[in-house]
């Protein structure tokens, strides 16, 4: 398991409505957006924990 699958299942298992979706390096051609994803997600983690 790498660590972008390991992410999102950890991601998906507490917020498991979220819309938001780690890409995985996997998915062809849509590896060049994950660290905008990734940054998207601490967002709503900073905000979803003040």
């Amino acid at each position: 398991m790498n660590v972008n699958n390991y992410a999102s299942i950890r991601y998906h298992a507490i917020w498991p409505q979220s819309e938001i979706h780690l890409i995985a390096e996997s998915d062809h051609g849509l590896h060049q957006n994950r660290q905008e994803v990734y940054n998207r997600v601490i967002k709503v983690l900073c905000n979803d924990l003040d």
